[in-house]
């Protein structure tokens, strides 16, 4: 698996980044009139990856792109219900990603559209674990930092 390009569905964590934290406080109007109480889940199907570095077209109308640093856990054996401290046994390797999604406000409803065009996650071929809670991403865009 080590060194080899992810296969299958992804799932993502939305608001789980602190640009994102951010805009929690606009979730307590309509129509979502509070906070997620669990995680909200968004998928990356098959169509989305792409290897990294690979140019990105997106989709005709699109007015820009909304960039994501992420480091992703891939799992090498199947996992349900397990208890916190198995998890990790679970685990085979991680990858680096750029989550690239079209801007849109709507946390609740199935973004399909703004997350699931083609290509929109490059990733890296799957490195070996690491020590994740140390590692720092930063995304540059032609050089510079971008939150």
């Amino acid at each position: 698996m080590i060194g080899q390009q992810v296969s299958g569905t992804v799932y993502g964590v939305i608001l789980n980044d602190a640009t994102s934290v951010r805009k929690i406080g606009a979730l307590d109007g309509a129509p979502y009139k509070g906070a997620p109480k669990a995680p909200v889940l968004y998928i990356k199907p098959a169509n989305t990856h792409a290897a990294a570095g690979v140019a990105v077209a997106l989709p005709q109308g699109a007015a820009g792109v909304e960039v994501a640093a992420t480091v992703g856990l891939v799992l090498g054996r199947p996992a349900a219900r397990l208890a916190a401290a198995a998890a990790m046994e679970h685990v085979a390797g991680l990858v680096l990603a750029a989550d690239l999604s079209l801007p849109h406000a709507s946390y609740y409803r199935p973004a399909i559209r703004e997350k699931c065009f083609d290509a929109s996650l490059p990733m890296s071929p799957v490195l070996p674990l690491a020590d994740v809670q140390a590692l720092t991403l930063v995304t540059e865009i032609d050089g510079q930092v971008v939150d």
